[in-house]
């Protein structure tokens, strides 16, 4: 009887390794890997002016992965991997476990879906995509975020004699669809992408590149799809004019100075730090000067030095997760490393804050880095623990989500 369960089981293997040496047989070509990024020596940027050039592929590249029960094969050739760890905690059902480990390919290929269905549903999410326009709207927040830098932004092709010309370059390769292969399955999103700041002459000064990606699952695809592409444009902006662009590099952050954080002990008496809670609603916050922390020498070159400011706090919205960043105060164009806040905060409540500077460096525009966030505790009668979450606020009736 072992014998025949032994053949048995070498068949199932060799079938399985079959069908996967035949299902990999179909995959398309690897899309080519992202070019390398490159630093540059940023602080020296100099410009008169910006120009924007968006440039992204018409189609994308649709595939399967593997067909029908390939995938499926593919998914079960996973989970034997997985089954010896698995199996560690199956107890007197261990070697029952081992044992099934060659059939879970053909467990899992009874759940593969109509490779026709499956392409048919790519399709359909594909030209959803298309009705986005991904390159226009790209270009239209990227050129947004410049107008609210007051950066001097041109056409790429109205430079004038003399002027220094930099250019925000950003290439979107093919936008990568894949589907799970089972029915009501997922569809995998990936959109590679590389930005450039190039000189007049063509020059690479600066790149970087990355992938955002998003596993759509059929159930939310119709809600989720457009504010995820517009969270990944959201930061492709934020890398290009944020990052590249106006941020002083290497890194300058702004410390904090009020509040602090103060020694506290736990109740096995090991030491830590802590923030300090504030006592009033309306707390002044301190953070360094930029004097503090840039080098006397490039001081002397930089003009026109303003702080900006902003309080948050999470929250749920609803009862959906994740938690919302909820802006609280939101500030620019302050003339010290200080604000005293004018509306009250809510008591014994966990906020957030963070401060950066901005200012021109032989003539160019400049920020610091926002720093990871600082906490702004406030005290109430009898708060032992400040909230993490603001109240929660209520979805509007009838709000739409996506174009």
């Amino acid at each position: 009887m072992n014998s025949i369960r032994n053949l048995t089981r070498h068949a199932v293997a060799s079938f399985v390794l079959l069908a996967l040496t035949s299902a990999c047989s179909t995959n398309q070509t690897l899309a080519p890997p992202l070019p390398n990024d490159i630093a540059g020596e940023m602080h020296h940027l100099a410009y008169d002016v910006l120009a924007v050039n968006v440039e992204t592929s018409i189609e994308s590249e649709q595939t399967l992965g593997v067909e029908g029960g390939g995938q499926a094969a593919k998914e079960g050739f996973k989970l034997m991997g997985q089954a010896p760890i698995g199996c560690l905690g199956a107890g007197m059902y261990a070697g029952l476990c081992y044992a099934m480990m060659p059939i879970f390919p053909i467990i899992t290929a009874v759940r593969a879906e109509d490779p026709e269905i499956a392409r048919e549903e790519l399709g359909e999410f594909y030209a959803r995509i298309e009705d986005y326009d991904l390159h226009a709207t790209l270009e239209s927040r990227l050129l947004e975020r410049m107008a609210v830098e007051n950066l001097p932004a041109v056409e790429p092709g109205s430079v004038g004699p003399g002027n220094r010309l930099i250019t925000v370059n950003v290439y979107t390769s093919p936008m990568e669809l894949q589907h799970s292969g089972y029915k009501k399955g997922y569809i995998d999103v990936t959109l590679p992408y590389t930005i450039e700041l190039t000189d007049g002459s063509g020059k690479t000064l600066a790149r970087k590149s990355g992938k955002a990606s998003e596993d759509f699952a059929r159930s939310s695809r119709s809600t989720t799809l457009y504010p995820k592409l517009d969270q990944w444009l959201e930061t492709i902006v934020e890398t290009s004019i944020g990052k590249m662009l106006l941020e002083w590099q290497p890194e300058v952050t702004l410390g904090y100075t009020h509040p602090n954080k103060v020694e506290k002990m736990t109740w096995l008496g090991r030491k830590y730090l802590d923030w300090a809670p504030v006592d009033t609603l309306t707390p002044q916050l301190e953070w360094q000067g930029l004097e503090e922390l840039i080098p006397p020498e490039r001081m002397s070159e930089i003009t026109d030095v303003t702080y900006e400011l902003e309080v948050f706090g999470y929250g749920l919205e609803m009862g959906d997760y994740p938690y919302k960043r909820r802006t609280i105060s939101k500030l620019a164009g302050l003339s010290a490393a200080a604000y005293q806040l004018e509306e009250e905060l809510l008591p014994c409540q966990r906020y957030y804050w963070e401060a950066k500077a901005r200012f021109f460096y032989r003539g160019a525009m400049r920020t610091t880095t926002f720093p990871q966030k600082y906490e702004l505790k406030t005290s109430g009668p009898d708060c032992k623990m400040p909230r993490y979450l603001l109240p929660e606020i209520p979805a509007l009736e009838g709000s739409i989500v996506g174009p």
